[in-house]
């Protein structure tokens, strides 16, 4: 039986093995005190240049943790929402940024 520490695990990169896309860093856990068991894993997700908010936590259910390695942690993720909520597409046309 292989264990970590949260120290350990707080150090991490989460990236999405769908798209070889960083999501950020483990910051949390959350826990079932009853049972003890891991139901989901706070991501704090990385910010963009021109996207002005203040950093968000995405909750990735424990059963879309794919692998914990020693620098990284994958997870499968279909879906992850624009961290910056649709904002910085106006920003980015404010100061003449465009996809």
């Amino acid at each position: 039986m292989k264990t970590t520490t949260f120290s350990d695990l707080a150090c991490k990169e989460v990236v999405n093995c769908r798209d070889g896309r960083s999501i950020g860093f483990a910051d949390d856990l959350n826990i079932d005190t009853e049972s003890g068991t891991i139901l989901s894993l706070l991501v704090k997700e990385q910010g963009k240049i021109f996207c002005f908010s203040k950093s968000r936590q995405i909750e990735i259910a424990y059963e879309n943790i794919q692998k914990i390695g020693k620098d990284i942690i994958l997870v499968d993720m279909p879906y992850l929402p624009d961290p910056c909520d649709g904002r910085e597409k106006k920003e980015k046309k404010k100061f003449g940024f465009f996809h």
